[in-house]
């Protein structure tokens, strides 16, 4: 009985050894899972930010601990991929985010790892190389895996990349500058269409800081008053009289004096400031109209990013409730970049905006790949051709013949075209032989300041008037 006793004893404390490293094993196992999860991008099965946090950690230590460790930082940016989610839709996008990070993870060899950083950008790492070359060899590898023709139900579709590089060869030893550095890089090849690669230099820091402090300075120009309303007159052809005012950013900055729109307004669009800065434009310029006392109307040009803000078209009725401004008196002009980002969208905002009796204007007619689509589809009061078109327009055959097919075309549609840009009389006197509508540019003056401008506005006092106030 007692050796009975104690095999059954014995079996039990087996049982439960058993059990508890089964669940051990399995708690280990959850946890490990976990950890891979947490560390891996759901999407492309890639490391992700968390997993990147944590290597830049470890090549901290690594760099601080051994002089002779090497290092190499890619920062990689899709070209085109927004182009493929608009028109092929999200699911087409994430299809191709899996294709292009399975590609990238057959690239890489001994010392080297991807990461998907968050949405189309990835970062490489690259240890234990021995020259620049080595890193240039695998970037160009990277490279070369994502440029490959992507096939995806029975559409061929082409991404392209732009890369940026640093290295504790020659950007310093701390892993988190290099990362910042290589991203800077980035947005270099990123603007360098010949260049889809770019090494980091002293330059591109020294251009990345005078950036960021403009952007620093751009924040708080609204807050301290700094920007100005000009306006360029625009005249009907026929009579040359004045039929409105085309409102103009001037930003007058506390210590660079008058910063040029061609620098700060890239930067106010790329950091979503246009948005506030718009808005201020738009309030400015319907306050200053409502007290013309001529008729004149006013135009007003509207970034991509304000109307796709929710309360645009709320905003817009404010301002107009506000101030007093007829609706028809304000023009609103947008470009087809605008319209490319979400044409619905647009559609939609464009025709509350007409049941308001706004006009709108297309600005920038010419320079876009689908101008004549977007006049059948969307309900345009005006066409504004291009200054780089009328310049010269009198001498240049190519010119001429895009700027007499604008008109043709703006008379079949039955909207009037307005020529931006006119500078000599040769190019007036084309403009009016060719039954063009409206036209602003130097010739008729240089953007006023709000004084010159209220001289033509605004009906003079006589003396008997001023007396009697």
């Amino acid at each position: 009985m007692a050796m009975l006793i104690f095999g059954v004893t014995v079996i039990i404390l087996l049982i439960a050894i058993a059990s508890a490293s089964i669940e051990v094993n399995l708690e280990g196992e959850s946890r490990s899972q976990l950890e891979h999860a947490a560390q891996h991008d759901p999407l492309t099965s890639m490391p992700n930010r968390m997993w990147l946090a944590r290597k830049m950690d470890d090549l901290a230590t690594q760099l601080a601990e051994d002089e002779t460790a090497r290092v190499a930082m890619l920062t990689m940016d899709l070209n085109l991929f927004k182009e493929v989610n608009d028109l092929h839709g999200h699911a087409m996008g994430d299809a191709v985010l899996r294709r292009v990070a399975w590609r990238l993870s057959m690239q890489l060899g001994e010392g080297e790892y991807v990461a998907r950083a968050g949405g189309d950008e990835f970062v490489a790492i690259q240890v234990g190389f021995r020259c620049i070359e080595e890193v240039l060899s695998f970037a160009k590898r990277l490279h070369a895996a994502i440029v490959e023709p992507i096939d995806l139900e029975e559409v061929s579709l082409r991404v392209g990349a732009s890369i940026g590089i640093a290295t504790t060869l020659e950007d310093g030893r701390d892993a988190a500058q290099l990362l910042h550095k290589s991203d800077v890089a980035m947005y270099r090849a990123k603007s360098e269409t010949d260049r889809p690669i770019c090494l980091f230099d002293e330059e591109m820091g020294r251009i990345n800081r005078n950036k960021m402090q403009l952007v620093h300075d751009l924040r708080r120009a609204l807050e301290n008053d700094e920007f100005e309303l000009v306006y360029q007159l625009q005249n009907r052809l026929e009579t040359l009289a004045p039929e409105g005012f085309e409102v103009l950013l001037r930003w007058n900055h506390p210590t660079r004096g008058r910063v040029s729109p061609e620098e700060f307004i890239p930067v106010a669009e790329e950091t979503g400031l246009v948005r506030d800065i718009g808005a201020w434009v738009l309030r400015e310029a319907c306050r200053e109209a409502a007290q013309w006392d001529y008729p004149y109307s006013v135009a007003v040009n509207v970034a991509p990013q304000q109307l796709v803000q929710p309360s645009f078209l709320e905003n817009v009725m404010d301002n107009l409730f506000e101030t007093g401004l007829l609706p028809q008196r304000l023009e609103l002009e947008i470009t087809e970049a605008s319209i490319i980002h979400d044409q619905a969208h647009t559609l939609k905002v464009m025709h509350k905006l007409k049941a308001l009796g706004i006009r709108i204007a297309m600005d920038d007619f010419g320079t876009g790949y689908s101008s004549l689509s977007m006049l059948q589809t969307f309900p345009f009061d005006k066409i504004k051709i291009d200054r780089s078109f009328i310049q010269d327009v009198h001498k240049n055959p190519q010119r001429a013949a895009i700027v007499r097919s604008t008109l043709l075309l703006g008379d079949a549609l039955d909207i009037p075209v307005l020529a931006e840009g006119v500078e000599s009389e040769d190019e007036l006197i084309f403009l009016r032989e060719e039954n063009c509508t409206s036209s602003q540019g130097y010739y008729f003056g240089l953007p006023m300041a709000r004084e010159d401008m209220r001289r033509i506005t605004c009906k003079p006092i006589d003396d008997e008037e001023e007396n009697a106030a």
